[in-house]
């Protein structure tokens, strides 16, 4: 039977639900699902700043994930080398309870950090929606590019409470240098200034 003049059939009704999702896709969509493949990602923050590192620290640096993707490198910044043959350790923590760094995920190796480089570990990561902790230590005190607590737009770790006009940008913990730990220690120590600014290369959006 032919619907009649100013009736509506349940195709006029499916294009019009379709028509509404679509709406609100656009009003709910998360603008850092639109990543380019093949570039560096860190989450969110920028690195306006520097840090030199302190002997036998390990740091933990939020990477917030708003989709799946696969990484194939991380990469940091040496903007004033270490003593000769210094090094420092790359790799990736799950989360923990309360925005903590948690399991260990990937121990990505060793870099040089004794001169002034872009210098990367090649890594073969998936990794799903959500939050992970880029981390580093190293045996002597390099600079390197870091996250400033002024250039931080997604405070996950709140403002520091005894001055407001910053944000927390990741935490640290004395760690003898060597393989990372498992799990993450105990007991760190919230940054309040800056924290060393680790980068990690999209091979593809999964």
């Amino acid at each position: 039977m032919s619907p009649k003049m100013g009736e509506y059939t349940l195709q006029d009704d499916i294009a019009r639900m379709a028509a509404h999702i679509a709406d609100l896709d656009a009003h709910t969509f998360d603008v850092r699902e639109l990543i380019r493949t093949g570039e560096y990602y860190t989450g969110g923050v920028s690195f306006q700043a520097t840090k030199a590192l302190t002997i036998d620290r390990l740091y933990g640096v939020p990477l917030i994930l708003a989709r799946a993707m696969t990484f194939d490198r991380l990469v940091i910044e040496v903007t004033v080398g270490g003593a000769g043959g210094t090094r420092a350790r790359l790799g990736i923590y799950n989360n923990g309870p309360n925005l903590y760094p948690g399991s260990l995920l990937l121990d990505a190796g060793l870099v040089a950090v004794d001169a002034i480089a872009v210098v990367s570990l090649n890594i073969a990561q998936s990794l799903t929606k959500g939050i992970y902790w880029l981390a580093i230590i190293s045996d002597g005190t390099p600079t390197v590019r870091a996250v400033n607590y002024v250039h931080n737009p997604i405070p996950v770790l709140g403002i520091y409470a005894a001055s407001l006009d910053r944000t927390q940008t990741g935490w640290w913990k004395p760690d003898a240098f060597g393989a990372l730990p498992d799990p993450f220690p105990a007991a760190a120590t919230l940054n309040w200034d800056t924290t060393p600014g680790i980068a990690a290369r999209v091979l593809s959006l999964d």
